[in-house]
C-alpha cells in the first residue's frame, strides 16, 4: 500500500513513512518547526519534554 492510499485511508504506517523519508528526503535541511504555529509549538514542546 502506497503513501497516497495510507493518507486517504487515514492509516499511515510510521515505519513505512520513515523508510521512504530516509531513502528520498528532498529537503533534509528544512526544519519544519520553523513553520509551526504557537499552539502547535506548545503542543510539540509538551509532547517532547
Amino acid at each position: 500500500i502506497g503513501l497516497y492510499e495510507q493518507i486517504m485511508g487515514n492509516r499511515i504506517e510510521e515505519d513505512y513513512l520513515n523508510n521512504i523519508e530516509w531513502k528520498d528526503n528532498i529537503f533534509p535541511e528544512i526544519d519544519y518547526r520553523v513553520y509551526l504555529t504557537k499552539t502547535l509549538e506548545s503542543i510539540y514542546q509538551t509532547v517532547n519534554t
